[in-house]
């Protein structure tokens, strides 16, 4: 049984369709890529299964539940959390704090601020920050603020992760970090759906990517596949965009 679908969801904006009768599925444990040019739908598509925006047309089912109608909160007590491209901590607070925030606020059963504290304190760990949980995060690098976001997220202990683009602005070497840090998340059976360009990342990471381009799915299958698919190199691989998000 697939722990997510989507069932020929469509989001017009004006007369701009951002998703286009997109159906996918998400199997339990699975890493899925989400790649394919700027302004093809990816973040429209995140919103949608986050609950930030309704569908006009189509389902969005998880685990077998239909939620299509279901409020972003609620979704998140249900398992799905989210990353996003712009990064928000909460500036007057610790790296810790900010994590605790999701263990505090992120579940229908409350937890006392040690209960908080303890849990926070191991996913900063996992994800590598175990030596700043106590340092505000003002000034903390782009490296660090994304693996916060990753923890963030991690705290309201999703069944379901979105990550929206962890690898951008990432050195190589950080972006092998960042691969690590969702391999040993996965291993804590958190299925994950992601959205990137950095396509080693993506070639490493992935189990099944689909491609989408003016909306419209136009490729799924493992990364060798679609990477070898000609629409899929004529409308991203293969231009000169793309191929810089190879390397």
């Amino acid at each position: 049984m697939s722990l997510l679908v989507l069932d020929g969801v469509t989001k017009a904006f004006g007369g701009l369709v951002a998703v286009d009768g997109l159906s996918l599925d998400v199997r339990p444990g699975e890493i899925f890529a989400l790649i394919g040019p700027n302004g093809a739908g990816k973040s429209t598509t995140f919103n949608l299964i986050s609950g930030l925006l309704g569908p006009d047309r189509g389902r969005i089912v998880l685990d077998g539940a239909d939620i299509t109608e279901i409020k972003p909160a609620s979704r998140a007590h249900l398992g799905i959390g989210r990353t996003f491209q712009l990064m928000q901590p909460f500036h007057d607070m610790t790296v810790v704090e900010n994590v605790m925030t999701g263990e505090l606020f992120g579940h229908t059963v409350p937890k006392s601020l040690a209960e908080a504290r303890r849990d926070a304190e191991a996913i900063c760990h996992m994800v590598g920050l175990d030596q700043l949980v106590n340092r505000d995060v003002t000034g903390l690098g782009v490296a660090n603020l994304k693996r916060l976001e990753i923890a963030r997220a991690l705290a309201t202990h999703p069944r379901l992760l979105l990550l929206d683009e962890v690898m951008a602005g990432l050195t190589p070497t950080e972006a092998r970090q960042a691969v690590a840090v969702i391999r040993q998340v996965r291993e804590t059976e958190v299925t994950v759906l992601l959205i990137d360009h950095v396509m080693s990342s993506v070639r490493d990471l992935a189990d099944r990517v689909a491609v989408l381009n003016f909306g419209k799915k136009i490729a799924e299958g493992s990364f060798q596949t679609v990477a070898a698919d000609p629409d899929v190199i004529e409308a991203y691989l293969g231009t000169e965009e793309g191929d810089t998000h190879q390397h």
